[in-house]
């Protein structure tokens, strides 16, 4: 990995968002070397990190642990204790508490480094990288400078971005869950991520459109959603639909249609209007004319709809099905529930949000 050797404060307006996991086998990690500390941030990383977990947060500025492909800017001093703690209330703790096998977990797989960075990491395409888990014995934390538990954009980012890369590290560690690989197979995209919607994601199986770059990414963004959505969320939008389920929604589709509120409904039945009145046809005409082209484009709309409903329930039965051996993969290796673990998570984003402590 190239080195940066400066600081280079951002500068650059906000660009497109995603997940950037980096997986190098060789990683510039130093062991960690227990001193004396008398910095009060310090000493309290070292109380709850370095002591308990083995753990060293990086906070100053110290170039080897960016590449010279990014473009950054050191946290605060004022955020690093907060960022930290941070890191035990969402991360830590919730395992921690969800049972025996949990606590066990985290002990025996918790990153000897994260390192904080204030800012985002901009790459030089333009795009924004959130974090990265780094041969399963670093991960890198960013914008830390923008801290606020009630901001719940940024809580949920940060909180994904943690789950996400802790995920890397339990496959990187232990594999994946076997066959996991399989459910989607030849419909992961590489590179062309970035062109894949969220509804194409899904209809292959995948959470998010970065999902779809390989197993790995599917597998930490499966479980980092599932961790960070509260239930009613997340089967919102990847539990299977009935079939009860589809045929409401297609008919709620026509019923919209046919009242005529949308733009495109009102113009397709003034063009149609309009082609048998420059035609001569009668006023009862010219209306008939107008009633049928917005019913068949009702009807075409309402066969697209569920054909795509169909599609998306395809997928959502390989996310479902995922999940599944995912959570017997952590309940039966770690002794972890990944359902009381998300718990957890819930209720402490709705403590931040309600600014309870």
């Amino acid at each position: 990995m190239k080195l940066y050797r400066k600081i280079i404060f951002l500068l650059a307006a906000s660009v497109g968002l995603f997940a950037a996991c980096d997986n190098d086998d060789e990683v510039n990690y130093e062991k960690v070397v227990v001193e004396e500390y008398t910095d009060e941030i310090d000493v309290y990383l070292k109380e709850h990190f370095l002591d308990k977990y083995n753990c060293a947060i990086r906070w100053r500025w110290d170039d080897k642990f960016i590449s010279v492909d990014y473009y950054v800017s050191p946290p605060l001093r004022d955020v690093v204790i907060p960022a930290a703690q941070m890191i035990e209330y969402f991360w830590v703790e919730p395992f921690v508490e969800s049972s025996a096998g949990g606590k066990a977990f985290i002990e025996n797989n918790f990153p000897p480094e994260i390192v904080l960075v204030g800012s985002d990491i901009m790459n030089e395409n333009g795009t924004e990288t959130l974090g990265f888990a780094e041969a399963g014995v670093r991960i890198t934390i960013t914008n830390t400078n923008e801290y606020d538990l009630t901001d719940k954009t940024w809580l949920m980012t940060q909180l994904h971005t943690i789950h996400h890369e802790f995920t890397h590290i339990v496959h990187q560690t232990y594999k994946l869950p076997e066959g996991f690989e399989t459910y989607s197979g030849s419909k992961y995209t590489g590179n062309s991520w970035t062109t894949i919607s969220a509804e194409n994601a899904i209809s292959r199986g995948v959470t998010t459109p970065y999902g779809t770059t390989n197993e790995y990414e599917d597998f930490a963004e499966l479980v980092s959603n599932f961790i960070i959505m509260d239930k009613v969320t997340f089967d919102e939008k990847y539990a299977v639909k009935s079939e009860d389920e589809i045929n409401e929604e297609v008919n709620e589709l026509y019923d919209y249609i046919m009242t005529e509120k949308h733009q495109t409904v009102i113009d397709t039945r003034s063009q149609a209007e309009t082609e048998a009145r420059d035609a001569g046809k009668t006023k009862a005409e010219i209306k008939a004319a107008g009633d049928l082209a917005v019913r068949n484009l009702a009807i075409r709309s309402i066969v697209g709809a569920r054909k795509t409903l169909e599609n998306l329930n395809l997928g959502k039965e390989l996310i479902k099905q995922k999940l599944n051996i995912t959570k017997d993969y952590y309940t039966n290796k770690f002794d972890v529930d990944l359902e009381k673990l998300r718990d957890i998570v819930q209720e402490r984003i709705a403590n931040a949000q309600n600014k309870e402590d």
